[in-house]
């Protein structure tokens, strides 16, 4: 689903991953992620102006691990969602290694919490190790990825969300919800698209 900003793809991968608020649901909702993670120092704490929702900070100064992840999970309610920055802008560009994300899945999974990607730099993070692993090797570890057009790839602005179809009807709700169902979108999916084409399909297609 194309979206015009990855503040707004990811503020609804945290509403999907909320849930509906009933009159029994008297606890506050949480989220973990990293302590550089973009939600906390670049969007003016909007989770909880706006959202209602508190974070579950890993504190570390490394990517986070297996471990981390399943530590944070241990409290009574369970997070609704994990966001994982791949690769850690604030890191100076540092990836979790391949396999690490596949326990971070393989943990996720067991204590039936939504794992998210915050992919606005995936398009590097494909080229390391040789190019070893592709964008979708990537996101397979995931329940659903955003992922930037501008950062890497050259588009104006825009980013797009992905999840299964379950996922992604929820998603065009919220993006009404949001604001985000614009009159068009056009300039920005076709300076995306463009970009795309320019700057990673042709180096897909040239392997």
């Amino acid at each position: 689903m194309f979206l015009p900003s990855g503040v707004m793809a990811q503020s609804i991968v945290l509403m999907i991953c909320k849930g509906a608020k009933t009159k029994e649901d008297k606890g506050r909702k949480t989220f973990v992620c990293h302590k550089t993670s973009h939600l906390l120092m670049h969007e003016k704490d909007s989770y909880l102006h706006l959202l209602d929702i508190d974070p579950v900070i890993i504190d570390t100064s490394q990517p986070i691990t297996a471990s981390d992840v399943e530590s944070s999970l241990s409290p009574t309610p369970k997070p609704s969602c994990v966001i994982i920055e791949h690769p850690h802008r604030e890191l100076g560009g540092t990836l979790t290694p391949f396999e690490i994300l596949t326990e971070i899945s393989s943990a996720c999974k067991s204590a039936d919490v939504h794992l998210h990607l915050d992919g606005a730099r995936i398009w590097e993070a494909s080229g390391s190790e040789g190019g070893k692993h592709t964008p979708a090797d990537i996101c397979a570890n995931f329940d659903s990825a955003y992922v930037s057009f501008y950062k890497g790839l050259g588009g104006m602005a825009g980013a797009m969300l992905l999840g299964d179809k379950g996922f992604c009807e929820e998603a065009r709700v919220w993006s009404r919800r949001f604001g985000g169902n614009l009159h068009t979108l056009a300039p920005l999916w076709v300076g995306c698209w463009a970009g795309y084409r320019r700057n990673f399909k042709i180096i897909e297609e040239g392997r």
